[in-house]
């Protein structure tokens, strides 16, 4: 996908903008992250403002040559800053090129008749605005680019086992085995089925690059879509169906698209936050390792946003409710769920850890305190 992305950019000044104007604003991102000075981290921010002022400049340009409006170069371009835009959390300007990019997929005379790489940018740009709002995508899935994802059928629409590693093999086991898997809707379950099939495929390209196909990525964006699409009831304190589906949403943001460090995804976590609210209780008393392993997905993906003080107070209680006090004992329950050794995770993972011992121990500490003064 990068290769054709950097090949169309060539010969579209607006499209190389864009992407240069989405890479600083990453670049940007990554250092306010890494505890790089302020001083590059402004440098790095100017540049991203600068460049997408450049490429608005050119795009509305474009738009004034009525060839060129509804051209699917265009098409591209916009649907680009719907992603970048959507990912930053820029809610006014995502909302006005989305607004324009539905416009021009209607005059381009629908979705199949652009470019199978063109239509996987705009259903990107449509998860993740889905996500941001936690609303179902606006673009249906077209039969026509499900049917060119080479690798489709294999993996969503058959029941054949895949090669599973001996270090994944008990992916997912605790879920399909568990009582309250039997209690979930079937439109769930067959998420979870697919999403167990996808993480194993994910898994096996990050370890045989040699294997990785041109339309890998439309494989989860096709999942994404069709989680997003679902919605379950709220009200009742033992449906656990929406939780569940918000969770898969953070992880396939948090542990395949590596999202953590852009703005919406503190729109994904509070999501996920308000839908554990009603069932709390619920899940805390009769599934308490399941809550544990939402738990600390919630927390990895809230990490410097304002609900991750609400995430780390209950995975603290979560952690002594079940008496964890090292990491490979929690690691060891998370893998019984969807959760894979990740080096690029190493150190959000230790971090996270930490702050969970560090408060217990505080917590412990002033419990200790607060009884002595009463004891005397």
């Amino acid at each position: 996908m990068s290769m054709w992305w950097w090949q169309k950019a060539i010969t579209q000044p607006a499209l190389l903008q864009a992407l240069l104007f989405l890479t600083a604003g990453h670049q940007a991102t990554l250092e306010s992250s890494s505890g790089v000075s302020s001083l590059v981290i402004k440098k790095s921010m100017r540049d991203s403002l600068h460049l997408r002022g450049d490429t608005l400049k050119t795009l509305n340009n474009i738009m004034q040559d009525p060839l060129r409006a509804v051209a699917e170069s265009t098409t591209l371009v916009v649907a680009s800053l719907v992603a970048i835009e959507a990912v930053d959390a820029n809610i006014e300007a995502h909302d006005a090129h989305m607004k324009g990019l539905k416009r021009l997929v209607q005059l381009m005379g629908g979705l199949d008749t652009l470019d199978h790489m063109t239509l996987s940018k705009i259903y990107q740009s449509d998860v993740k605005s889905a996500a941001l709002y936690n609303t179902r995508p606006v673009f249906p899935i077209s039969a026509r680019w499900r049917s060119e994802i080479i690798q489709d059928f294999r993996l969503l629409l058959t029941q054949d086992e895949l090669d599973t590693p001996e270090d994944l093999a008990s992916l997912g086991v605790t879920i399909f085995s568990s009582s309250w898997y039997t209690m979930l809707s079937h439109t769930m379950k067959t998420f979870l089925q697919v999403m167990r099939r996808l993480i194993l495929y994910y898994e096996h390209a990050q370890r045989n690059p040699a294997s990785v196909m041109p339309t890998d990525n439309d494989l989860f964006l096709v999942a994404e879509h069709q989680v997003l699409s679902a919605c379950y009831t709220t009200s009742d304190p033992t449906d656990i169906n929406e939780p569940l589906r918000l969770t898969l949403v953070v992880y396939l943001n948090l542990r395949v698209w590596h999202f953590q460090s852009f703005p919406f995804m503190q729109y994904v976590v509070e999501s996920l936050r308000q839908s554990l609210e009603v069932p709390f209780l619920h899940l805390q008393t009769e599934t308490p390792e399941l809550l544990f392993w939402i738990l600390v997905l919630g927390s990895l993906a809230s990490q410097g946003y304002k609900c991750h003080r609400w995430y780390i107070n209950r995975l603290i209680e979560m952690t002594e409710r079940l008496g964890l006090s090292e990491w490979e004992e929690a690691r060891a329950i998370l893998g019984g769920y969807f959760y894979t050794n990740q080096t690029s995770e190493k150190m959000a993972e230790e971090n996270l850890w930490n702050e969970v011992l560090l408060r217990e121990t505080c917590k412990l500490s002033l419990g200790w305190r607060w009884s002595g003064v009463l004891g005397h």
